[in-house]
């Protein structure tokens, strides 16, 4: 749990780097600090899951962990100068609710996979949620609407700063009290 403040603050400083950079969000460059981003954001909900007294299975966790950043690879074909999903969206068309809706409800119907699913649907919620507050939004509706919801960057640096802050203080009750020195030090 101690390593939820590195974490953290590894995400800040790549966020910080990015925005000295003046990179636009649909760059090379800006994928190589999001990505890192959008992993140790995961790490961090997963961190804090099991602090919450929660034990997700390995398949869970590397489910989770996967799809935070594969999510992603739908960037692909705009890069390669193709718009076919991309076209009149701030996103991606898998940037949106539906990411997460249809691998939970999968998780309903299909328990052998549900570990997975879930995994699946808790890193792609995370990866949206970071979205929201970086670059130009989500479309969160798709394909009922293609406007972009964008949060502001507070939310998710207060969240972030929350989760290291339960984590130090639960590392602070773990720790094993001192044995009494009888005064000296």
């Amino acid at each position: 749990m101690v390593a939820v403040p590195a974490l953290v603050g590894l995400v800040f400083v790549l966020d910080l780097g990015w925005a000295l950079s003046g990179a636009y969000t649909g760059s090379i460059f800006y994928g190589l600090i999001d990505e890192p981003a959008h992993l140790a954001t995961c790490a961090v909900a997963l961190c804090l899951l099991v602090l919450s007294g929660r034990e997700p299975s390995r398949t869970f966790v590397i489910a989770a962990l996967v799809a935070s950043v594969a999510i992603d690879l739908d960037h692909v074909p705009q890069h390669l100068g193709l718009d076919f999903l991309t076209a009149g969206t701030s996103r991606p068309y898998l940037h949106c609710a539906l990411s997460v809706v249809i691998p939970a409800l999968a998780a309903v119907v299909l328990p052998r996979w549900r570990p997975a699913l879930l995994g699946i649907a808790f890193g792609f919620a995370l990866h949206l949620a970071r979205d929201l507050v970086t670059g130009p939004g989500v479309p969160l509706a798709l394909p009922f609407s293609d406007a972009s919801v964008r949060l502001p960057y507070l939310l998710y640096a207060g969240a972030l700063g929350a989760g290291a802050a339960a984590c130090l203080l639960a590392a602070a009750r773990l720790r094993p009290a001192r044995p009494d020195t009888g005064g000296r030090r």
